[in-house]
């Protein structure tokens, strides 16, 4: 396995789909890496398989519904993602959704786009949400045939903050790095929760470029 490697520009135009559990997940995990593809001309679809409905508590689920869907055009917006599908699972529940029915919807959608390289939570994860898209995504690519580079990122693990010695990719966002917070302070919804994590995500990104000497990074396992 290749341990501690960062990318390089990329040479040709992919397309990149990025599956999340829940509106912002894909910007916390790999908003970053996101902007830069999509500032290198590639296109990135994001499959986000719950709308988020269930925080906060006091307000109307469908309310919030509409609110989420908002918010993340609007960071889709600043990102550069090309296509954003919502699956429409219900918020807490995707753990209840691993069964053949959403793994051949997922995988007709890997079939459709065909991309070269696929961003997902990580196995590691401690979201059971999130742990449920690694699965439903492993098993619709063992469905679909195709083999794009697979890269896992987390979102909900701290246990692994201060382990920088086992990333498989190392990935310079320090000159995107903007664009990932301006997205992540569109979901004005999930304010109550980014006030506490946008100070761990930045200290995470700036720990995980020390060691290679960029500002920020974001860091993923290359499943091979």
């Amino acid at each position: 396995m290749v341990k501690n490697k960062y990318c390089s520009i990329l040479e040709k135009t992919m397309t990149i789909m990025v599956f999340a559990a829940h509106p912002d997940d894909e910007v916390l995990g790999c908003g970053g890496v996101i902007a830069r593809l999509t500032e290198q001309g590639e296109k990135v679809i994001s499959v986000i398989f719950s709308y988020g409905e269930k925080f906060p508590p006091w307000v109307s689920g469908e309310k919030l519904v509409r609110k989420r869907v908002r918010e993340s055009k609007k960071a889709d917006e600043i990102l550069g993602t090309y296509k954003t599908i919502f699956m429409g699972f219900s918020d807490l529940e995707v753990a209840n959704s691993v069964n053949e029915k959403t793994v051949e919807k997922v995988s007709g959608l890997i079939i459709e786009f065909n991309p070269e390289k696929i961003f997902y939570h990580s196995k590691n994860d401690t979201h059971p949400d999130h742990i449920a898209v690694n699965r439903i995504v492993d098993m619709a690519l063992e469905k679909s045939k195709n083999n794009p580079e697979r890269y896992e990122f987390e979102v909900s693990n701290m246990i692994n903050l201060f382990n920088r010695n086992d990333a498989t990719i190392i990935w310079d966002i320090s000159d995107t790095f903007r664009k990932k917070i301006r997205a992540l302070r569109q979901f004005k919804s999930q304010s109550v929760l980014l006030d506490l994590l946008v100070p761990i995500v930045i200290f995470k990104m700036m720990l995980n470029g020390k060691k290679y000497g960029f500002k920020y990074a974001e860091k993923y396992y290359l499943i091979e």
